[in-house]
């Protein structure tokens, strides 16, 4: 009489051990994303949600290709999952990657100022670097603005910059302060200029009148304090009031240019301060790609690229922004913000 036979168990296949486990920690991601993204709209924060706040673009940019593979496998549960945080980058980011449809704006020749054109830019100089600053200075030259608003100006920089760009730009407010100096370099008149702190400032702003052929514009040089503090766990900002502070100053000014390192990103309730009040962000209006400024030279991740966006020219309706994008690296750990407005009122 035969034993019976004793069926061998079916040895695991490795290939789709790893497979499994792998798609088990992107359902792990999803759900830490989904998590963040739902923190992120309490009105309360944390401090280390509104840090990792200010790299959710990065943190959402590759739901797009896990979504497309999921579709592509037919992991249906997979494709819903991944869809949400897919769909907040969309949201969020997709409008910074399309063309740019700003009408074309037409020069009325009965109107007085109807054509006035200005390349605007504001940069970050980096004080605290000892540093040839040749490269910053061409850039500079290079730049064909007519006006720049400029941070953390040092006593090298405003010495490099009077002996070489007085030409081109002959009216000059210049504070060298380190990390709180500041100014603003212009290729028409200046006047009523002001180097001031608001009541909740710690660094120094610049604010003057240009005379662009008859239209007089208050532009604005301006840094406000990085707002996270890690002492706390509830998140508090630090550079609220004087954002409010700065835009009250802009309500009642006319035409207005409110340039500089604000120190917080577009996900910031900060930044939506600015725009509830009707100014205009440049670079999110006709700007294409993240745009991110910072950090621009650092010696692990800044020889990369920089990832976060916290410099901005902000202009009010008078103006319209036609185009706008990030300078090249030049000593700083900040890259310049460039724009070329119109001013259509």
């Amino acid at each position: 009489m035969s034993q019976p036979e004793t069926k061998q168990p079916t040895p695991e296949n490795p290939v789709k051990s790893v497979l499994s486990w792998k798609l088990s920690f992107l359902d792990f991601c999803a759900l830490v994303l989904i998590l963040l993204l739902l923190l992120m709209f309490f009105p309360r924060r944390l401090w280390f949600v509104e840090l990792l706040s200010n790299l959710i673009h990065w943190l959402l940019l590759p739901s797009l290709p896990i979504l497309t593979f999921m579709l592509i496998k037919r992991r249906w549960r997979d494709s819903v999952l991944w869809g949400i945080p897919a769909l907040v980058f969309l949201i969020l980011f997709g409008g910074l990657f399309l063309p740019s449809f700003a009408p074309e704006h037409t020069c009325d020749p009965g109107a007085p100022g109807s054509c006035t054109h200005l390349r605007v830019m504001t940069w970050n100089l980096f004080g605290i670097l000892q540093a040839d600053r040749q490269a910053q200075i061409d850039l500079i030259r290079n730049s064909g603005a007519d006006i720049i608003a400029l941070q953390e100006v040092s006593l090298d920089s405003e010495a490099a910059i009077e002996a070489q760009l007085s030409d081109m730009y002959p009216y000059q407010i210049l504070f060298p302060d380190g990390i709180s100096g500041t100014g603003l370099l212009s290729k028409y008149p200046v006047s009523d200029d002001v180097i001031f702190k608001t009541d909740a400032g710690i660094l120094c702003n610049t604010k003057a009148v240009v005379d662009v052929n008859g239209l007089e514009i208050t532009v604005f040089s301006v840094h406000p304090p990085p707002p996270i503090a890690m002492s706390r766990p509830v998140y508090e900002s630090r550079s609220r009031d004087e954002i409010i502070a700065l835009i009250r100053m802009t309500s009642d000014a006319g035409p207005v240019l409110l340039m500089g390192d604000f120190n917080i990103s577009d996900q910031s309730p900060d930044y939506d301060l600015l725009t509830n009040e009707g100014l205009h962000d440049a670079f999110r209006d006709t700007g294409w790609g993240f745009g991110s400024t910072w950090p621009a030279n650092n010696r692990f991740i800044g020889k990369f690229l920089p990832f976060v966006r916290i410099d901005y020219i902000w202009h009010t309706p008078d103006f319209q922004s036609v185009n706008a994008w990030t300078g090249p690296r030049a000593v700083s750990d900040h890259l310049p913000v460039i724009a070329d407005l119109v001013y259509v009122q």
